[in-house]
């Protein structure tokens, strides 16, 4: 016949392995917190692009509509910057290569701190573009 195995006391977790227990669940909520957080902030920012994209390809649109829409013998009204709603806020500037002019169109919203800006570039043919709009290079 064998000895009876000693054998552990079935009384319930010993007091460190309830304190260890605690620590791991901790541990682990703390990086669940933080990488939800970080998720959080990423999907702002992809929210915050999206908008100004958007915004930056209507009024490029815009923008192409009025001089289509203007008679060759009227000088250009040539707005450089304005505001879409009270958000945000745009300003163009062009860039002149040989016959056609390089636009861009620069989105942002000056009410957030970090303050995203969006550029959206598109090629004109440099008679559509008002000569305020271009910069010194």
């Amino acid at each position: 016949m064998r000895p009876p195995v000693p054998s552990r006391s079935r009384q319930g977790l010993l007091l460190v392995e309830a304190i260890l227990s605690a620590v791991v669940i901790a541990v682990g909520l703390v990086f669940i917190t933080r990488a939800l957080g970080s998720q959080l902030t990423a999907m702002h920012r992809v929210e915050s692009y999206e908008t100004l994209a958007a915004l930056a390809r209507s009024r490029l649109a815009q923008l192409e509509a009025e001089q289509l829409s203007a008679p060759p013998e009227q000088p250009l009204r040539g707005d450089r910057a304005g505001t879409i709603g009270d958000a945000y806020a745009w300003d163009v500037t062009a860039i002149h290569r040989e016959d056609v002019s390089e636009i861009r169109l620069k989105v942002w919203s000056p009410q957030e701190q970090a303050a995203q800006r969006l550029t959206l570039k598109a090629i004109w043919p440099s008679w559509w573009v008002p000569e305020n709009w271009y910069t010194a290079q």
